[in-house]
């Protein structure tokens, strides 16, 4: 993207979030889970965002357990006379709360969240918009190089439900290829412990992760690290976590695990020793035995 582009962000918001126990849908911004203040926080951070810069785009999706659903988009010439409008406060808590009161009605509990799949739909609207740019520009092929160094594209999660072993597969498959298309990948958790799928998404692809201490103030986490494109955060001493946890899940139990076995031909991590490998048909060579040799007794 060029400078005259602006900055593109898309946010990934655990609706999880705005869902209590009671399993009844909030009827407006009040009823909202603590009255609706880390939804206004998060409203106020993309306002911020957008007035940063007049050329910025962001797309705000809601991830559920089976879909990610559009809230809201401001992606320029692409999505002018869209039904979203410029009233983006409007937009998301009307989409968010209509989406809450279908999850409410259908009578079944939230499953895992879909993160794997938000992550291949932001990297597709990415890509779609990087082409529609890529074909319509008449800058030289330097200068876009140029400006591709200074300015990425980002995708910022903003997530509360825990990890999902299952999902370790295509969630690093996703991260893998935000990291080949040179897309950062950031992290606010909201949960009551780290999430080591987006501690590696963050650091393979040079983003940033926060789990702040204190979420009622979102809002000041958010405007300080967020809202600054990759550029700008070159320039900024960020405070980052020392640690990241590389655990990974087996393909066997999809279970998070410490030590496993790894197939040598299509890499497969299991938690217990197998003759051959479930993924790739690899029979895998058994140790030799080994029988202790009895000296003869010399005369």
């Amino acid at each position: 993207m060029s400078e005259e582009d602006g900055d593109l962000l898309v946010l990934l918001l655990d609706a999880h979030l705005f869902l209590d126990n009671s399993g009844i849908a909030p009827t407006d911004l009040k009823s909202f889970p603590d009255e609706g203040v880390m939804l206004e926080q998060v409203l106020y951070f993309i306002g911020t965002y957008l007035m940063l810069e007049d050329n910025n785009k962001i797309a705000v999706y809601a991830v559920q357990d089976k879909a990610s659903h559009v809230l809201y988009m401001s992606l320029g010439e692409e999505t002018s006379g869209c039904e979203f409008g410029s009233n983006y406060a409007k937009s998301i808590i009307s989409r968010l709360l209509l989406l809450l009161e279908e999850t409410a009605n259908s009578g079944v509990s939230p499953g895992p969240l879909a993160l794997s799949g938000a992550l291949s739909r932001a990297l597709c609207l990415i890509h779609r918009l990087r082409g529609d740019h890529s074909s319509n520009s008449t800058t030289s092929r330097g200068a876009q190089v140029a400006a591709a160094q200074r300015r990425r594209a980002r995708v910022l999660c903003i997530m509360g439900s825990p990890d999902v072993p299952m999902q370790y597969i295509p969630v690093m498959n996703a991260i893998f290829s935000a990291q080949r298309a040179e897309v950062s990948l950031d992290a606010v958790v909201l949960g009551s412990s780290d999430s080591s799928l987006l501690q590696q998404a963050v650091h393979l692809t040079g983003g940033l992760y926060l789990r702040p201490s204190h979420p009622s103030a979102l809002l000041q986490y958010l405007v300080q690290t967020a809202s600054a494109d990759t550029h700008t955060r070159s320039l900024l001493a960020l405070h980052q976590p020392l640690g990241v946890d590389f655990r990974a899940s087996c393909f066997c139990h999809k279970r998070t695990i410490d030590r496993g076995f790894v197939c040598s031909v299509c890499l497969s991590i299991f938690c217990q020793q197998s003759p051959e490998c479930s993924i790739c048909g690899t029979v895998f060579d058994s140790a030799p035995s080994t029988k202790a040799s009895q000296a003869k007794p010399q005369h």
